[in-house]
């Protein structure tokens, strides 16, 4: 099966360690994709995308060192990466495609036809999205299986951004949806769920930062099922969701205070 990685940077985390983990289970990537732009272009982008709240929120997140790419998310890393014996998880993207013979492309933008005309030459059957891209119709439709994309919050319920505040606001579940990417906001068919359990002392940050392990294992075992015919898709309906928006910081507070709600339920969930 021909495995694309996308990301937005030739320096990626996350996409060093997913990459080490498929090539660790005989999944290696035909080819890795960089969508590298300006700081300018990026952050355009993510207020586009976003609003401008919730990029100010991401900006300042990263300048105080509170994004889940910090130390605790980096550590959460290592600790995954030795839990399944990763060899050089922390490598440059670069250097990772020289040790494993994966080709490095860049384009302008995942949307280019540059970008298409790569996915139909290579054949690729799935595209991981390690790029928080927009993807348009005509790359979604270049690969022949589909886009995998890791969702922060519980789909079909939580569409959109913030997904995790959102369930934390309402009390609901929270964890990470795979699904395949489709024109409509977070409404491809779903693949897998894992709920990420809340423990004493938990943050919006910290649970974020648990759930970067989280979306590279749901990534790891999506395409295994895909490659061996075991995925099962299960169509979205409209209806059973709504698409949610950038929290406003002072309901993002109200969600923090109610994770020791989210607890209490586990615990008596348990109990019964």
């Amino acid at each position: 099966m021909n495995v694309c990685v996308m990301t937005s940077s030739k320096i990626n985390l996350g996409a060093s360690v997913l990459v080490a983990r498929l090539c660790k289970q005989s999944d290696n990537p035909v080819c890795i994709m960089s969508t590298e732009r300006s700081q300018l272009a990026m952050l355009r982008s993510d207020i586009k995308r976003s609003g401008y709240i919730a990029t100010a929120r991401k900006v300042l997140g990263h300048h105080n060192g509170h994004q889940s790419s910090g130390t605790d998310g980096l550590s959460l890393l290592r600790e995954y990466a030795a839990s399944h014996d990763l060899a050089d998880w922390d490598a440059p993207l670069i250097t990772l495609c020289s040790k494993h013979g994966i080709e490095f492309v860049n384009v302008d933008s995942i949307n280019s036809s540059a970008a298409v005309n790569l996915i139909k030459d290579r054949n690729i059957d799935v595209i991981v999205n390690m790029a928080s891209a927009d993807f348009r119709e005509p790359i979604i439709d270049a690969v022949r299986m589909g886009i995998l994309n890791a969702h922060m919050g519980y789909l079909p319920t939580f569409r959109g951004i913030d997904g995790l505040e959102w369930s934390l606001f309402y009390g609901h579940r929270i964890g990470v949806t795979m699904h395949f990417i489709a024109p409509g906001i977070d409404t491809g068919d779903i693949l897998l769920f894992e709920e990420i359990p809340v423990a004493h002392g938990d943050t919006i940050d910290s649970l974020r930062a648990r759930s970067a392990a989280v979306n590279i294992e749901l990534f790891a075992e999506a395409i295994k099922r895909l490659r061996e015919g075991t995925a099962s898709r299960t169509e979205q309906k409209l209806e059973d969701g709504k698409q949610y928006f950038a929290m406003h910081p002072r309901l993002r507070e109200i969600a923090q205070r109610r994770i020791p709600d989210l607890l209490g339920n586990r615990s008596k969930t348990a109990k019964k």
